[in-house]
């Protein structure tokens, strides 16, 4: 009857501000619950190098392969509950600079679906289906109201039930209503 989804995404493993020890409590928690399911949102790891923004590279903690071996085994203890894999703007340092795409290849490890940087996701629960947006998002912001234009702009793209945006490592929800056309009616979807 329910169901947990969880969109989860910038994690930034390997760098000194990640909660580590919060990711593995989550994942052990929700190893143990039937209705828990995942969709990874990007950024899951650090992956600075010397070409990118900032000074990174210097104060990450792990170098990005051995960040992808501890995220692929940590995500192993749950992939059959992991929905999809989207790419973040840290993987895709990598992924523009040599072709290898770590959410890729994590996705083909995990045996799940690579989402690419925005999917649509239809979840069926008994005899109603739910489309769930997601993306890992784009561009910086810091106010609160200008990160969820982005998520509205997004919404523009497809016709969801649910959309869910990373990138912007705030959790903001505005539950609203839309109107759209069904043959020659007129519906209202919250």
């Amino acid at each position: 009857d329910r169901i947990i989804i969880i969109p989860l995404g910038d994690l930034h493993w390997g760098s000194s501000y990640c909660n580590r020890r919060k990711i593995v409590e989550l994942i052990f928690w929700a190893k143990e619950k039937k209705n828990v399911f995942f969709i990874l949102m990007g950024d899951l790891i650090e992956c600075a190098t010397r070409d990118s923004v900032g000074d990174g590279v210097y104060k990450q903690i792990l170098n990005p392969y051995d960040q992808f071996v501890q995220v692929s085994q940590l995500f192993q203890y749950i992939k059959e509950k992991i929905l999809g894999v989207h790419i973040g703007n840290h993987e895709f340092r990598i992924a523009k600079s040599s072709s290898f795409n770590p959410c890729d290849l994590l996705a083909r490890f995990l045996e799940t679906k690579y989402l690419g940087f925005s999917a649509l996701n239809t979840i069926k629960i008994g005899d109603n289906l739910y489309d769930i947006a997601t993306t890992h998002g784009t561009g910086g912001s810091r106010l609160p109201h200008i990160k969820l234009k982005k998520v509205i702009d997004f919404s523009q793209i497809y016709l969801a039930d649910i959309y869910c945006m990373g990138h912007v490592h705030e959790r903001i929800t505005v539950p609203t209503e839309i109107k759209y056309r069904d043959g020659m009616d007129i519906k209202t979807k919250k």
